[in-house]
């Protein structure tokens, strides 16, 4: 009986923590959006979430408060690059990367091109700052 409570246990607990927490929270959606979409707005974040890369893939911490935006792939799937956004704007954002971060990953901290599709799709209003991170 122990062992079967114990099979148990580890059939509950592996799959939690082999879960990686994804790199950064993904950039909400529009209500509009979503409503046009006919899915929740649980259901579209949770789908995003699933092809997210981890903390651990990027290697890089996400500045406080950023969102994921997007992640690019070789055509092996390996992790090229990911961009997040944050609400702060570049100098501030570059301020904390030099004092938080001195790995091998490459990180590039740009103003926040605002395109007219994506205002369609994701809430982006407040964003200033786009900070790629290139994978090696």
């Amino acid at each position: 009986m122990k062992t079967v409570i114990g099979i148990i246990c580890l059939m509950l607990i592996f799959p939690l923590s082999a879960m990686a927490e994804p790199i950064a929270p993904p950039v909400p959606y529009t209500k509009d959006f979503v409503k046009k979409s006919g899915k929740s707005e649980k259901e579209l974040t949770d789908a995003v979430i699933k092809r997210m890369p981890s903390k651990e893939e990027v290697g890089v911490p996400a500045y406080p408060g950023a969102y994921y935006y997007q992640s690019n792939e070789s055509e092996g799937g390996k992790l090229m690059s990911v961009v997040l956004i944050a609400k702060d704007g570049p100098e501030k954002v570059r301020a904390w990367y030099k004092e938080k971060y001195s790995g091998k990953n490459k990180v590039e901290i740009k103003p926040f091109t605002f395109y007219e599709w994506m205002a369609q799709r994701m809430d982006m209003g407040d964003m200033k700052t786009e900070i790629w991170i290139s994978i090696k």
